[in-house]
């Protein structure tokens, strides 16, 4: 498959179930054992291939059953509802990690189960001044699934 050329610029905000820090970034363990995180993304620019994906908003949900280097991890993705089908399409193959991008091959790397993406509102709220950001996204009864794939 041939990579294809994208870009995005905006806004990211994440965290995990860890110290303040993240010692899976410093070599260490994690702080409960296992980590656990979430990461949302509203791309103020950005294409993949030839189409655009300016407002597009993501998000991603990962667990581990222990230090992220060492693998086995759950990737679910959250795709915003607002989205087309086409820029969808286009956030799950940037993610996969087949078309560079190296937070991507390392996510695709370490966390290679991936459940089907869900797509669900995404409200993503965020002062950077204050470093503060805030993120919501919930299924209806009727189209939330019976389990995400998160553990």
């Amino acid at each position: 498959m041939a990579n294809t050329a994208w870009r995005i610029k905006g806004e990211e905000a994440g965290g995990c179930n860890c110290a303040w820090g993240c010692p899976c970034q410093f070599n260490a363990l994690p702080t409960h054992g296992r980590c656990e995180g979430l990461m949302t993304t509203r791309i103020a620019e950005g294409y993949f291939g030839s189409l655009r994906l300016d407002g597009v908003r993501f998000a991603a949900a990962f667990s581990w059953p222990g230090a992220v280097h060492e693998g086995n991890g759950t990737f679910q993705l959250i795709l915003d509802e607002r989205s087309t089908q086409a820029q969808r399409d286009a956030i799950v193959a940037m993610t996969s990690g087949q078309h560079g991008g190296v937070i991507f091959e390392i996510f695709s790397a370490v966390a290679p189960i991936r459940p089907a993406p869900l797509v669900l509102p995404i409200v993503i709220e965020g002062d950077r001044e204050r470093r503060t950001a805030n993120f919501r996204s919930r299924a209806s009864s009727s189209t939330a699934p019976s389990r995400s794939g998160i553990r």
